[in-house]
């Protein structure tokens, strides 16, 4: 008796009869027919695939989504590389190029190179709520693992995701990563069945993510401890630190923290600014929350300068065996250990004290009294001290009408000139804030000693 085929095997069989060409791809018919089954079943609205070279999966993508009427279905192919040496042919190919040299259907292909997928400029053309995604990338640690963890945030609840290459082994060129990673990741998961005693098992895993996967990562953030072949740049680690915390929750990223320190050997102190101390000071476990269009934190609405200025306060109160602190206590996004020793800017009584911290947001209500702190800076900052001023709600007027101000504000670093200090400055871009001013007179470098600078 004849066997019936499914839709997934008539549209697979009809393509591979008519295109060989995939058979030169790392991903094999069975394969292939594996990631079909799923697409009948999901008839998804977007596929993202991680890792093209030659194009040959993106090509029988675009024709199985044409042949079975989900030609309006987005398929998204990334890629850190947009060219590559096939070692065996001696011959250089660009990335996806079995699309355009068999005419695949390109109407909703969106061909993405020289980055990785949680690039700013993928992110905003991906956008959200893929369905079904496949990753296919170095295959060396900590590939695939960052991989998955930058793309998750792009997939829908429930989303099915496909691992290449889960049968590797680091005895080859390459590494068991994939299989690691296959394991790590919660969801239901399952293999290809091409025969029944399953003697030969196909290299690819299918994954349906659990829907609670957000509170079960820890597995795959701890793969990252394993020694990566691979080096990554401190740069690129800072920028997926901010990219995580806005997903992750905080022990997942006390682990990645962890693995860059392992991997690199350096603190990475700059990782940490990305975040919001104020909510971590609040023990908050949930996701570290994402900055809103200001820059002020989502949840606890901190701005940059409070955050800056947390940092600071925090490190001075670590490092200073007596604090003193001259400050304005309305500041409710200030450590309570600051709050708690510091002196109100409002009691004139306190000028003759000697201070190592003293911070001052300027505003309208305070502008008296701040600028008769600053005129007597030199006496009331300690020699290892440091002020730190922000200009809050003023007007350029009134900036330029007030000598002091405006010699601090201005290029002509008058005011460094006149009290002898040295002074950095902390851009905010929000419509409150214009600049903090770090005044030291150490001549210790600010921004090298604090690692504050944004």
């Amino acid at each position: 008796m004849k066997s019936i085929l499914s839709r997934a095997q008539r549209f697979t069989n009809e393509i591979y009869l008519r295109h060989k060409i995939l058979n030169k791809g790392g991903i094999t018919y069975h394969q292939h027919l594996f990631i079909a089954e799923a697409i009948e079943s999901l008839r998804p609205k977007k596929i993202l695939e991680i890792g093209v070279q030659m194009g040959c999966t993106s090509a029988f993508l675009l024709r199985y989504l044409e042949l079975t009427g989900l030609s309006d279905t987005e398929l998204f192919s990334v890629d850190i590389i947009s060219e590559w040496y096939q070692q065996d042919t001696k011959v250089h190919h660009k990335v996806g190029e079995e699309v355009d040299k068999h005419n695949a259907p390109k109407k909703n292909w969106k061909l993405l190179t020289n980055n990785v997928v949680a690039a700013s400029q993928n992110t905003n053309i991906i956008g959200t709520d893929v369905e079904l995604c496949i990753l296919d990338t170095s295959h060396v640690y900590p590939g695939e693992i960052l991989d998955f963890l930058m793309v998750l945030p792009m997939l829908k609840k429930n989303a099915t995701l496909f691992i290449h290459d889960i049968l590797m082994s680091r005895h080859s060129i390459y590494s068991d990563v994939t299989s690691m990673l296959f394991s790590a990741i919660p969801g239901e998961k399952s293999f290809p069945r091409t025969n029944m005693f399953a003697s030969i098992k196909e290299n690819i895993g299918k994954v349906i993510l659990s829907s609670d996967i957000y509170n079960n990562l820890i597995g795959v953030f701890n793969l990252l401890t394993v020694e990566w072949q691979r080096p990554l740049s401190a740069d690129f680690l800072n920028g997926l630190f901010t990219y995580f915390s806005n997903y992750y929750n905080m022990d997942c990223m006390d682990l990645f923290t962890h693995a860059c320190y392992l991997q690199t050997k350096s603190d990475l102190k700059k990782l940490y600014h990305n975040s919001c101390p104020v909510c971590e000071d609040n023990a908050e476990k949930s996701c570290i929350p994402p900055l809103n269009t200001d820059n002020s934190c989502s949840r606890c609405n901190s701005s940059i300068s409070q955050r800056v200025l947390r940092k600071i306060s925090h490190y001075m109160s670590i490092n200073t065996e007596e604090l003193s602190v001259l400050s304005d206590k309305t500041d409710t996004a200030l450590p309570p250990e600051i709050i708690e020793i510091s002196k109100d800017i409002r009691d004139l009584s306190v000028y003759q004290d000697n201070f190592n911290l003293i911070m001052l947001n300027i505003n309208s209500t305070n502008l008296d009294i701040v600028v008769k702190i600053l005129d007597q800076l030199p006496k009331l900052l300690s020699p290892e001290g440091i002020a730190i001023v922000s200009l809050i709600d003023l007007s350029k007027v009134s900036i330029m009408n007030n000598e002091i101000l405006e010699s601090i504000s201005s290029d002509s670093q008058k005011f460094k000139e006149y009290y002898k200090v040295n002074f950095a400055e902390i851009d905010c871009p929000t419509q409150k804030i214009e600049t903090i001013y770090i005044i030291s007179q150490s001549k210790v470098s600010i921004d090298t000693l604090f690692n504050i600078k944004q």
